[in-house]
């Protein structure tokens, strides 16, 4: 029964969370064998999206610090940014939420890739994000399977 079934509820859980529990339990699987694949599923998923995008967002930075450099080298004039609506929307939101409200946000209701990037983005240098988002995984894990587990019987 641990087959491509289970691959597929595992990589189903790693990008959208809230489909995976129920499908876990429509193939017979147990309640804890749910919650276990569907943890790591979605825990592989954070890690996997948080370390990449936290990654290419840092070579980008550093992409446009060397274009900087060579316009200045050149005495042309740097662009200068602008602290825009949605800059300062996003500012507030990560204000109002926090590491404990985007943990809980990202399985469910964002979902793994586009929370873990926005993670990145906002709380890297935090070192309780990453632990955080794999807690709330566990933690929704449980309550989507036992509420998928309630309705089903």
């Amino acid at each position: 029964m641990y087959g491509l079934e289970a691959v597929l509820i595992f990589l189903t859980a790693s990008v959208r969370f809230m489909f995976a529990p129920p499908a876990a339990q429509l193939l017979g699987y147990t309640y804890w064998e749910t919650v276990a694949i569907t943890t790591a599923g979605g825990c592989s998923g954070v890690v996997f999206f948080y370390i990449f995008s936290a990654r290419v967002m840092e070579y980008h930075r550093q992409r446009t610090l060397r274009k900087q450099a060579k316009k200045r080298a050149r005495g042309e004039q740097v662009e200068v940014r602008y602290f825009t609506f949605f800059n300062k929307l996003m500012v507030r939101t990560k204000r109002r939420v926090g590491v404990a409200g985007m943990a809980f946000l990202t399985p469910v209701i964002l979902s793994i890739p586009i929370g873990s990037v926005v993670s990145a983005k906002f709380f890297k240098h935090h070192p309780a994000m990453l632990p955080a988002l794999m807690i709330s995984i566990f933690i929704w894990a449980l309550g989507v399977t036992s509420m998928t587990s309630f309705l089903g019987e």
